[in-house]
């Protein structure tokens, strides 16, 4: 998951689930608390809260996503720090009287509505009350990510990194640059496992569902329509392995957005393609073409354009990679002495 500027959840879990801790208002800690600091509790509640609000979020746009165990607890551990590290920025915004204007707010409220509901502020607002919030506590909640980013880029400030320090890193860690790269292109019968809007993908679940096929016999009828586009690919990979022109065929029938090339994907690396398609592509030699190959995207056949070739990158191909990496090693720093200074601790519940 992607990291944004007020932690390590995506802007829609920041934005949607909530991430202040609570007061801390007892004398003794409360039952449930995951990690408490001079700033507050976070409990077992307010987290599950959080990530329940996540997935409810995910979900109405991927009505057929499913979060598997890796990536719950990776949410899940992720809103917790989010939570504990936010509530500590609050803390220090109150201390300096840092000021979040409404206008600030209202420009944020916007930003989002507009990156996730096309500025429709109806359906926003109707998401929010699902989700058990009222405008006035989403606003508040909004002002609190505000002072939690100015605070935290005010703590972690500017972090310059020396081009010699990058140079050195480079020499020190060549081999961890060296890359294995194949040149390929593919043929896809589009048969997605689940809804990928941002891809304009629909299951065929989805489909079969829209066409009207009663709910009881939805399975069958998904069954029947794999098989159906996966015999498609068949016989158009025995006609490619008897003479049959691999581009020609792409340009026909793929349903990828390389069609119009003749499938090709050019020359990509290992460590970047989904684990199937990748596993697939790497195994052929030059010239040769793959079996049927199975993603969460649908059918592939694969051909090589070239045997695998590893090399290690240039240094200007990955300097800004090490740049990055040197400069959020700062700012892991920064944190880990920020979460002593305000005596956070951690306790393990199970989950």
């Amino acid at each position: 998951m992607k990291r944004n500027n007020l932690g390590v959840i995506p802007l829609v879990c920041a934005v949607v689930c909530g991430i202040a801790a609570s007061a801390c208002a007892f004398s003794k800690r409360p039952p449930g608390v995951l990690a408490e600091s001079k700033a507050g509790y976070v409990t077992r509640a307010e987290v599950d809260t959080a990530v329940n609000r996540y997935e409810r979020q995910i979900r109405r746009f991927s009505p057929d996503k499913t979060f598997s165990p890796i990536e719950r607890e990776t949410v899940w551990n992720s809103t917790l720090s989010d939570m504990v590290v936010s509530a500590i920025f609050v803390k220090m915004a109150q201390k300096r009287k840092t000021l979040v204007f409404d206008s600030e707010v209202r420009e944020r409220f916007l930003i989002i509505c507009s990156g996730i509901y096309n500025d429709d502020e109806k359906a926003f607002a109707d998401a929010l009350a699902a989700d058990g919030w009222t405008l006035d506590e989403y606003n508040a909640h909004l002002r609190d990510i505000l002072l939690a980013e100015k605070i935290r880029a005010e703590y972690i400030g500017e972090i310059t990194v020396p081009d010699s320090l990058v140079a050195r890193t480079y020499e020190r860690d060549r081999e961890k640059y060296r890359i294995c790269e194949i040149t390929i292109s593919h043929i896809l019968i589009n048969a997605p496992d689940r809804d990928m809007p941002d891809r304009g993908l629909t299951s065929i679940r989805t489909e079969c569902a829209r066409s009207g096929i009663p709910p009881e016999s939805l399975d069958a009828a998904v069954a029947r329509e794999c098989e159906a586009r996966k015999a498609k690919l068949v016989a158009i990979r025995d006609s490619v392995l008897n003479g049959g022109d691999f581009a020609a065929f792409a340009r026909k029938y793929s349903q990828d957005g390389t069609a119009a090339e003749g499938g090709r994907l050019g020359t990509v690396r290992k460590g970047v393609m989904t684990a199937p398609f990748e596993a697939a592509a790497f195994a052929l030699r030059n010239g040769e073409v793959s079996g049927i190959v199975t993603t969460e995207f649908g059918y592939h056949i694969i051909k090589a354009h070239s045997d695998t070739l590893s090399r290690i990158q240039a240094l200007d191909e990955v300097a800004s990679a090490i740049e990055a990496q040197l400069r959020a090693g700062v700012e892991a720093s920064k944190m880990e002495s920020l979460e002593k200074k305000w005596k956070v601790k951690r306790y393990t519940i199970n989950k």
